[in-house]
């Protein structure tokens, strides 16, 4: 009986001082190394969510601004040249020489910028790049000139309609211009030409639509802040190159 209760009282001292040593350095620093790792891995984990977040956000901004970019693109050109009476009149007698229009011509420019005229008609429905629309008395000639702003990376229209410029869209690296010609008027497009070879061939009149090239610049490239307000620093640009072609539906004149 002695003996056995000696040794509970030896085995309970045993664990007492076992419990008061507590852990080792050594115990102690694994499971900082170990915790750190962890919370690396989350870290890891926070930033790649974060990275997809912004980019599937940026790629929703690139295609709306895309398509308002493409929609406004391709109405005003392929509006070029239109008027609401080709028994009475011809574009001789509706679009004078003015600007770097010659009588008669409707579409001009140059490797940067493009300029399109056409008839509107009081309350007739057809309204200038920034969707304004003739709420006068009497039929007017609209021109609208697109072009790249350098120093906002904007694509922005001007309307003689009058008003500030209109930016289509953003983070705009480049903007080229391509017209192409169908000289023997058989509806066929025959090649595209620089602005300059037109100039020089004297072929404006035989435009018959327009390639628009366009880089843009991924807003990942930008430096930002992140949601906590840390400052992200500028990446890699990203550029993507996007091609569209405008027929022009009123090359052909009623004659």
């Amino acid at each position: 009986m002695t003996a056995s209760i000696y040794r509970t009282r030896s085995t309970h001292r045993v664990l007492n001082r076992i419990a008061h040593q507590g852990f080792t350095l050594i115990e102690v620093m694994v499971a900082m190394i170990i915790g750190l790792v962890l919370v690396m891995a989350l870290a890891g984990i926070y930033m790649s969510l974060k990275q997809n977040f912004f980019g599937q956000g940026n790629l929703s901004t690139a295609t709306e601004q895309q398509r308002l970019l493409y929609t406004s693109l391709a109405t005003s050109v392929q509006s070029a040249g239109y008027y609401a009476d080709p028994v009475s009149y011809t574009r001789a007698n509706l679009f004078p020489a003015v600007g770097s229009f010659a009588t008669g011509q409707f579409v001009a420019g140059n490797a940067s910028t493009l300029s399109v005229r056409y008839q509107a008609l009081p309350g007739d429905g057809i309204a200038d790049c920034a969707g304004a629309e003739n709420t006068g008395t009497s039929a007017i000639i609209i021109t609208n000139s697109f072009s790249l702003n350098t120093a906002n990376h904007t694509l922005e229209c001007t309307s003689s309609t009058g008003g500030s410029p209109v930016a289509l869209a953003s983070n705009i690296a480049s903007l080229q211009f391509l017209y192409g010609t169908d000289t023997d008027k058989d509806g066929l497009m025959d090649r595209y030409l620089s602005a300059d070879a037109v100039t020089s061939d004297g072929l404006w009149s035989y435009v018959s639509s327009v390639r628009v090239v366009i880089t843009l610049t991924d807003n990942l490239s930008q430096s930002r802040d992140d949601v906590v307000g840390n400052r992200i620093a500028a990446s890699a640009a990203m550029p993507t190159t996007l091609v569209q072609h405008i027929t022009l539906m009123n090359t052909y004149e009623v004659l």
